[in-house]
């Protein structure tokens, strides 16, 4: 799965509240494997569907924090919003 997949998946579980933890446990482990290929909008959209799914995964998570705090320049107010 590249990162859009993983973003899409994780939106799509989130907005059907669809909580489904075998799903978010895979998502979090691809995504945190591959956070560097993340864009700022998979960034924030993958964190607002753990967030709403009330999937806590806590590697993932500071994950996205990092690299989002290292590539702070690349976000706009839609991404921060979310």
């Amino acid at each position: 799965m590249n990162s859009q997949d993983i973003t899409m998946v994780a939106w799509s579980y989130a907005t059907l509240l669809a909580p489904e933890r075998r799903v978010f446990d895979f998502l979090a482990s691809a995504a945190a494997s591959s956070i560097r290929t993340f864009n700022a909008q998979d960034l924030s959209n993958t964190a607002w569907a753990f967030a709403t799914a009330g999937e806590y995964a806590a590697g993932m998570l500071d994950a996205i924090a990092e690299e989002a705090c290292g590539r702070a320049k690349d976000f706009n107010r839609q991404h921060v919003a979310m």
